[in-house]
């Protein structure tokens, strides 16, 4: 038996440890049951439930988020799937960059592989390669994960929703003298 502090208090029958736990007021969990004896420990229930499912939060492994893209993509459509990327890389998420070919586009693959290239380059203060680019059928796949853990904030910087970003007035700009709003 282990007391609340660590320190072993020796093998000891059920009843003199169930004595020993409501003195302290704690509860007596049995940590090893398959060994003999099997070996319990004082704590308190909440805090030791609490403590296991903070460690098991943290062992999750962060989800790997998917950016789709054409070989022949326009400038706008990929500077929002960058914008996209950039979220990811910052919330602290893998991204998968998958390039997908249609029809007669396979035999210019060449295209593909400058694509992902070229956002990997924009994209490096912020993730690095985890799988390089290769051919997974029809489509070219790539693995980034974040350069470093996720800011306090969660998200990235300017994306709060400024409405003067957008060329909009600020929400008291937009009433009228009588109170009513435009």
């Amino acid at each position: 038996m282990i007391d609340d502090e660590g320190n072993q208090l020796g093998v000891m029958t059920i009843e003199d440890a169930l004595a020993k736990a409501g003195e302290k007021d704690l509860d007596l969990v049995e940590i090893s049951p398959d060994s003999n004896p099997p070996v319990c420990r004082l704590v308190d229930y909440g805090k030791y439930k609490y403590l296991q499912k903070k460690n098991t939060r943290k062992q999750k492994p962060s989800p790997i988020k998917e950016i789709k893209l054409r070989p022949h993509i326009g400038q706008h459509d990929l500077a929002v799937k960058m914008g996209r990327l950039k979220g990811f890389l910052q919330d602290g998420c893998k991204a998968k960059l998958r390039v997908m070919f249609r029809g007669r586009e396979f035999v210019h693959q060449g295209n593909g592989f400058e694509l992902i290239s070229s956002i990997v380059e924009e994209v490096a203060d912020l993730g690095k390669i985890d799988s390089p680019a290769k051919l997974e059928g029809r489509n070219i796949v790539a693995v980034l994960s974040p350069v470093k853990s996720p800011s306090s904030g969660g998200r990235p910087e300017g994306r709060e929703g400024n409405n003067e970003d957008r060329g909009g007035k600020k929400p008291e700009e937009n009433v009228r003298e009588g109170g009513a709003q435009l």
